[in-house]
């Protein structure tokens, strides 16, 4: 479950971030059609649970009114020094993390699991190697003069499935939701 970044915002990610994507080769980057902002990972998802899974995402969906999100700035979990995973940060409106609580809320009764973990909306612009961080001092060094300020208005959320294929994940639209709660 995501929301879609328009060509615009991620074609301005991929601009700002074009300085040190090639820094280190100890890191697979994503994609910039592969870019979008997760709500909620379902894993493997059967084609019959589709149908059901969309009722209950638009349910979720109705709760929420449209609202603004801006991207900014670059960082790195654990830290941009040795990241796992560098990421653009998401500045947004308490509006995302209802989106979010009413996502898992729709999913758990058809056995998906609430994270644990606090909800830290960000794009995945890239993932260590086999998982292990690396030291990378000049990632830190570059990531912090990335000026992000790309504002986009979310208007729906997407049910979407990834293939892995040979040259990194492919995303399939499954289905949109349009979000329609009162403001």
């Amino acid at each position: 479950m995501a929301i879609e970044l328009p060509g615009d915002a991620r074609a301005e990610v991929a601009r700002a971030t074009a300085p040190f994507r090639g820094a280190d080769d100890a890191l697979r980057w994503t994609r910039t059609e592969n870019l979008h902002l997760t709500l909620a990972f379902l894993g493997e998802m059967p084609e019959e649970r589709v149908p059901a899974l969309t009722e209950a995402l638009a349910g979720a969906a109705a709760q929420v009114a449209p609202f603004a999100l801006t991207l900014s700035g670059v960082g790195g979990f654990p830290g941009l020094r040795r990241p796992r995973v560098v990421w653009a940060g998401v500045a947004a409106p308490d509006a995302l993390g209802r989106l979010h609580a009413a996502v898992e809320a729709a999913l758990v009764p058809h056995g998906y699991l609430a994270e644990r973990r606090p909800y830290t909306p960000h794009l995945t612009l890239a993932r260590a190697q086999g998982g292990r961080a690396q030291p990378m001092p000049e990632l830190a060094e570059r990531a912090a003069e990335v000026e992000l300020g790309t504002s986009l208005e979310v208007k729906e959320i997407v049910l979407m499935r990834s293939r892995t294929e040979a040259g990194g994940a492919r995303y399939e639209r499954l289905a949109a939701l349009a979000l329609t709660g009162a403001d």
